[in-house]
């Protein structure tokens, strides 16, 4: 099948009249695919796209697949993301930029453990990890390879801050086996 037109499109495939798609090609090679009435493009196989691939005005779906790899490029998001099964970012960084008033990353975990943390790690090793503890009332803590482990700073729902323990007392609660406990100075010296 060959189909040459500069009028566009130039493939219309249809339901009827009212349900169908077309194929358009562009003087400059851009080929744009439509459908009417909210349609949907389903692919279900591979889709290759080397020159890049730009979804307009809806939504890029893939369900219970990987993106496996992605070289010498970057992903774009504009909108909610929505990474139910793990983002990895390898060799790159995640930038959120954002023009409103409110821009977040929210990290929810609705499974039975409550725990949501962001951790922090060279080498594939957790130096830091900072977050809730939902073994522990909720409780905002960072710790060294997890938030329960080697707790260095800790938050109740009544803003007492801990250093040293994870029950603080006070407003602020310092705790420690060494003296002094606080050091407050000029310098070192």
């Amino acid at each position: 099948l060959h189909l040459q037109s500069t009028t566009t499109p130039q493939l219309k495939i249809g339901y009827d009249n009212t349900y169908f798609s077309t194929i358009s090609v562009a003087s400059n090679s851009d080929t744009t695919f439509a459908t009417q009435q909210n349609g949907v493009f389903n692919f279900s196989d591979y889709v290759n796209a080397n020159a890049g691939l730009d979804v307009t005005g809806g939504a890029l779906t893939i369900t219970n697949q990987e993106i496996t790899q992605l070289t010498g490029g970057q992903v774009t998001f504009a909108g909610n993301v929505n990474a139910n099964a793990g983002l990895d970012v390898t060799g790159g960084d995640i930038t959120l930029t954002g023009n409103s008033s409110t821009l977040g990353l929210t990290i929810n975990n609705t499974y039975t453990s409550h725990n949501s943390v962001m951790k922090f790690q060279s080498n594939n090793v957790s130096k830091f990890t900072m977050g809730i503890d939902g073994s522990d009332n909720d409780k905002f803590k960072i710790g060294t390879t997890s938030i329960d482990t080697n707790t260095r700073l800790t938050i109740d729902s009544s803003g007492n801050v801990g250093i040293g323990t994870t029950i603080p007392g006070n407003l602020l609660h310092l705790q420690s086996t060494t003296t002094p406990q606080l050091k407050i100075g000029y310098d070192n010296t």
